[in-house]
């Protein structure tokens, strides 16, 4: 079924993946990372009413939409950086070298030539006598690795890609809400509110609602419809909440309570689609996909062996192997493959990943590579290797590596297919444009930028009574440009603590005057007469209020039209200033990031 379309779930909900996968669907699974709350109360706001106007309906097709949306803008920026990629992949033999360090004696003549694989040099180290079946994962420090080079272009060439896939991959998101009484209950998240709602649903009956939103990547175009199912639930009893409370299942799943899991022996009865319920309607998926011209048999991608693996023991001993996480789930392209060289490699599409490294400024020699320690129950468990893994059907090796490295490393490829352009203080504010802050900080004075970050209490001891260190600002006379760029950035060598952070705001919203901090307001004693009260005053000043009243307007510019949008909108006015740090792919640099993919042994 390698001709399947691939289906990406917004969702890491294991329930709808099984769902799926008893289904004959494998999804790849990319979580979207929606904030629930503001994507209703942008879409309330929209549409001119407030939340609670809204209906059960309209709710779970915002978020179920909104999940969607969200996880394909993520591969939309996976595809165009990938189409932006270029230079060169460079191929090592590590194997190769070991092998070829028996045939040829300590002598052979290094031809310099790194294309040339005839007769590099090898240096040994005690550890190599080993055999490759005496240890997996093997230390290649102090070996020449005999390498290849090859343009990005003929790297993926003729591979697939989603950007020259036809149809597909389809990107399903899902929301279920539950109606009881007219009011409408997602995860109850607390102990005492699942309490609550399960005693409330006690003999009573309600509607489980999943809205569904499915996009085909390959045309964008947008199917939605929502599934609803009626329940009818038992008289339980006090002991029955509690010891289903004890469970921990009610506490993450809507309406308090599950058909497949704990709580299905409490439901009496149903009207509808039971799937629904689970959280993914098949039904409602098929007829969705069929308004995008898919056949549901298209999606297919798992057989029934596939469904009743074997379980897999130790070459060495005949152990079983430790089991992964319930929330580690058999994904497109997982999979071992038998190579012609006697050994196995991961990813029935082959392995893509992305190799950060850092380079000497001076030498040019790469000084540092990011690596993730494996996870005990993995492949070469408990071992270091490099950020990536099994490449997903309908990717190219690039889009993979992309993939992987927002997978293993929460490292996120950002393109929209332009630069921000000319920006003035203001939008590069807005935006967070690193560039203008960058080539804004190589103009200071650094005297006076050290001085300015010194009034803001940078160095020194923060007032209140709290005990926090000290936030560092190390820039001096003696700084690179490099040092002085990453600062005005915000990054670099730069500390700061979220108190000393919420006093500077706190001064940008009071007109530049830093307030004296205090935790409590009044004491009273045991008869509520009142025995000492702090009374506010003022610390410092650390800017005029023309500063802060224009650092407020930048601040305002962030909700309004730039990277904190999220809470535009709302029944308050925001303002604020983002502090993550992202990694853009604009484009590839050979000096940076590197992409690897196995797929053949040479």
């Amino acid at each position: 079924m390698n001709n399947s379309v691939p289906l990406i779930l917004a969702s890491k909900s294991k329930p709808r993946r099984d769902v799926l996968f008893s289904a004959g669907i494998c999804p790849t699974i990319r979580v979207s990372n929606v904030d629930e709350p503001a994507a209703l109360e942008r879409e309330a706001t929209a549409m001119g009413v407030a939340v609670s106007d809204l209906s059960v309906e309209q709710r779970v097709m915002i978020l179920a939409t909104a999940k969607a949306e969200a996880v394909h803008q993520a591969y939309r920026n996976v595809a165009a950086t990938a189409a932006a990629a270029h230079g060169n992949r460079i191929i090592g033999y590590p194997l190769k070298a070991v092998a070829e360090s028996s045939e040829h004696s300590d002598n052979a003549e290094n031809t310099g030539d790194s294309a040339s694989l005839e007769h590099p040099r090898i240096t040994l180290r005690a550890d190599e006598v080993q055999s490759a079946s005496d240890v997996n994962t093997r230390d290649f420090s102090g070996i020449t690795i005999p390498t290849v080079t090859e343009s990005i272009a003929d790297f993926v060439d003729g591979e697939p890609s989603l950007t020259r896939a036809e149809v597909g991959p389809l990107i399903l998101g899902c929301d279920s809400m539950f109606l009881l009484d007219g009011e409408c209950y997602g995860k109850p998240h607390s102990v005492e509110v699942a309490r609550e709602r399960l005693r409330a649903m006690r003999g009573a009956t309600g509607e489980l609602w999943t809205g569904h939103c499915l996009i085909d990547f390959a045309t964008g175009r947008i199917a939605r419809g929502a599934s609803r199912a009626t329940l009818h639930f038992c008289e339980y009893s006090d002991t029955d909440i509690e010891r289903y409370i004890a469970t921990g299942e009610p506490l993450e799943v809507a309406g308090s309570f599950t058909l497949e899991g704990f709580g299905g022996a409490f439901i009496d009865s149903i009207e509808g689609d039971p799937h629904g319920i689970i959280g993914l309607s098949l039904p409602l998926a098929r007829r969705l996909a069929a308004e995008l011209g898919v056949e549901w048999t298209d999606l297919w991608n798992v057989t029934r062996a596939d469904q009743e693996p074997d379980v897999e023991h130790d070459s060495r001993t005949g152990a079983a192997k430790p089991l992964p996480p319930k929330e580690n789930v058999h994904q497109p392209g997982d999979g071992w493959i038998d190579c012609d060289c006697g050994r196995k490699h991961w990813g029935t599409n082959g392995a893509s990943g992305v190799l950060l490294a850092r380079r000497s400024e001076q030498t040019g020699e790469v000084t540092h590579v990011v690596m993730q320690h494996r996870a005990v129950w993995s492949a070469e468990g408990g071992t270091w290797g490099i950020p990536g893994g099994a490449t997903a059907d309908g990717e190219s090796p690039i889009e993979g590596a992309l993939r992987e490295s927002y997978e293993e490393a929460n490292i996120t490829p950002e393109f929209n297919g332009n630069a921000h352009g000319s920006e003035d203080l203001r939008s590069s504010f807005a935006n967070s444009c690193n560039s203008s802050f960058a080539n804004i900080g190589l103009g200071l004075d650094l005297t006076q930028y050290r001085q300015t970050a010194e009034d803001l209490l940078f160095n020194k001891s923060l007032p209140g009574v709290l005990n926090t260190a000290k936030s560092s600002f190390a820039l001096d006379q003696n700084s690179s440009e490099g040092e002085v760029m990453m600062t005005a950035m915000g990054q670099g060598k730069t500390t700061v603590s979220p108190y000393h952070m919420a006093l500077i705001a706190e001064a940008v919203a009071n007109g530049g005057t830093m307030m004296q901090p205090y935790l409590v307001e009044s004491v009273t004693n045991y008869t509520g007469s009142q025995i000492r009260k702090n009374v506010p005053k003022s610390y410092k000043k650390v800017m005029t209020s023309d500063e802060a009243a224009q650092l407020k307007e930048y601040m305002t510019a962030v909700v309004e039209e730039g990277t904190g949008s999220v809470l535009k909108g709302r029944s308050y006015t925001a303002a604020g200033k983002n502090g993550n740090s992202r990694v853009q792919y604009v484009r590839w640099r050979k000096d940076t990031f590197l992409v690897y993919g196995i797929y053949k042994c040479g």
